[in-house]
């Protein structure tokens, strides 16, 4: 049984197609970046040691230079607490509120198992604060 030359020409195109298909699958495997799935966050001091690192690699900055880097990040965290200080009360009314609003919706026994929900809420709040202390 002799084969055309056609069939001849459809095989090593259907090979060709498939080396370049496996070629393009193996690239991306190779160039793609992996995902964690580590769900804990970062602390402010894990977020700062990071950061610092990276500018000492990529700026190949001199220890002068870290430590006014350092020293910025002392000024700015100051800062940003003391603008989360003076906004607190308001973003607790307004979370008062919120809470209010939505007991209007509820039924009596519904009030009970929300007000359950707040409580579980503000424990998992406090836990997750001491554990980034």
């Amino acid at each position: 049984m002799k084969r055309s030359s056609w069939s001849i020409a459809l095989y090593v195109v259907l090979i060709f197609s498939a080396g370049i298909a496996a070629g393009v699958l193996g690239q991306r495997l190779a160039t793609s970046r992996v995902v964690s799935a580590d769900s804990a966050p970062r602390t402010p001091e894990q977020w700062r040691a990071k950061f610092i690192a990276e500018l000492r690699e990529r700026l190949t900055l001199d220890a002068t230079q870290e430590t006014k880097v350092n020293q910025i990040l002392d000024v700015t965290r100051t800062r940003f607490n003391e603008v989360r200080e003076r906004n607190r009360p308001e973003m607790k009314r307004i979370h008062d509120e919120q809470v209010e609003s939505i007991r209007t919706l509820l039924s009596e026994v519904q009030k009970a198992s929300y007000s359950q929900f707040l409580l579980e809420k503000e424990a998992e709040k406090k836990a997750r604060s001491a554990a980034a202390r």
